[in-house]
């Protein structure tokens, strides 16, 4: 708000702003000093190939949130992957728990859960980590669920890469200590209506356009988001204007 306007004037983005006035003052130069800065409460295990917990409440009350900035705020793309994938890691190490919602809806579907559920799906532009941090409390005091997702829109205009978005998820379950499934969402992976149909002068690439969704797709689960909306849309809709034209010179 105000506040951010503020800093702008004075000539510092609010990233800036947010990097100089951490809470911690270790800010990784390199990915491979996250494990580092982490030390009292992360280490590695070579024998099982494990990110082990030694101490919960430093890791909750302290670094996970190191963490989260780093994957959120960092200006090095090393560093945002890596303790991007610390977090996942180390949540799916201590039982938070990446899935798909097709058993929820099974369960639901022969009666093993109360039918007249409502299961928000959300979409985080903005300060995600705080804001799931605050879905999952509200989950945890009304045994709800909660599906965070973000659409292949979103992916560019809030510049949150997949990985990063998933990590949230998992930060903010780590900060509010909740432990069990969690669920992720691609949502409305939209095919490029001008790749495929060759508008605007570009060249039709129908195979090319397919191809980025399901490159789309393996990013996804290799961010353990398990749970893919494919949205043809576009392609119904231009497929149709594009008909009309040729019949309606």
């Amino acid at each position: 708000g105000g506040r951010e306007a503020d800093i702008k004037e004075g000539g510092a983005t609010y990233r800036e702003y947010l990097l100089a006035n951490q809470a911690s003052s270790a800010i990784a130069m390199e990915a491979s000093e996250l494990m580092q800065n982490i030390r009292e409460s992360v280490r590695f295990n070579a024998k099982t190939n494990t990110f082990d917990v030694v101490d919960a409440d430093i890791l909750r009350n302290q670094d996970v949130d190191y963490l989260a900035r780093e994957a959120a705020l960092s200006n090095n793309p090393d560093i945002k992957k890596a303790a991007s994938w610390l977090l996942i890691e180390v949540g799916e190490n201590i039982g938070i728990k990446s899935s798909s919602m097709h058993d929820v809806y099974e369960a639901r579907k022969v009666g093993k859960i109360l039918k007249k559920i409502t299961v928000p799906a959300n979409n985080i532009r903005g300060m995600s980590f705080d804001t799931m941090e605050t879905g999952f409390d509200v989950m945890k005091q009304n045994n709800g669920i909660v599906i965070f997702e973000i659409a292949r829109s979103e992916i560019d205009y809030t510049k949150q890469p997949l990985y990063e978005y998933s990590a949230m998820v998992y930060a903010a379950a780590i900060k509010a200590g909740y432990k069990g499934k969690i669920f992720i969402q691609l949502d409305h992976a939209q095919y490029k209506k001008e790749k495929y149909f060759g508008f605007k002068g570009k060249q039709a690439d129908p195979n090319g356009a397919r191809q980025d969704i399901v490159k789309l797709i393996d990013e996804a689960v290799d961010a353990r988001i398990f749970n893919i909306d494919v949205d043809p849309s576009s392609l119904m809709i231009a497929g149709n204007l594009k008909k009309q034209d040729a019949t309606n010179p």
